[in-house]
């Protein structure tokens, strides 16, 4: 059976000092930032996609997750199995099916992306439910493409 420090990482030293950047960023320590056992995907994305809930990879019911505890999105992941040959596409955290501040945008020529943010933006209560929209402009292609994109929470 695997420890709890098996399972996650050691939380950041915030007195290290090469450490102390990231730390400072996350809440000065580090240990509470995690990526939740979530992935969503959308396989196929047509173009002139609305914002539309991407499907979760675990959940086999529900298209986000509930939380625990209370918390904040703090960062943001696409990637896509080729590069964007026109259009842009647009990744952008739910809280509740709120669309949050938290966004990336991908354009032509690009497959994937990263945002992150400070705490206490997108902010969470015990109970709410996070998930992830996705859009497309008219203009995106190809529209063979499947889309995979997680979070990370703090």
């Amino acid at each position: 059976m695997k420890t709890a420090t098996q399972i996650r990482p050691n939380p950041v030293d915030p007195k290290d000092a090469a450490n102390k950047e990231y730390a400072d960023s996350v809440g000065g320590g580090g240990g509470g930032v995690f990526s939740p056992p979530e992935k969503w995907h959308k396989l196929d994305v047509p173009a002139s996609l609305a914002p539309e809930p991407m499907e979760t990879l675990v959940s086999q019911t529900f298209n986000d997750i509930q939380v625990v505890r209370a918390g904040s999105v703090t960062g943001l992941n696409i990637r896509l199995t080729a590069n964007l040959s026109g259009g842009t596409a647009i990744a952008t955290v739910t809280v509740n099916g709120t669309p949050g501040t938290l966004s990336v945008v991908l354009t032509s020529g690009n497959s994937s992306g990263r945002s992150t943010q400070a705490i206490g933006i997108d902010l969470f209560n015990p109970g709410d439910t996070l998930g992830i929209s996705l859009t497309t402009d008219g203009s995106y292609a190809p529209v063979t493409l499947d889309a995979e994109a997680w979070m990370e929470l703090t």
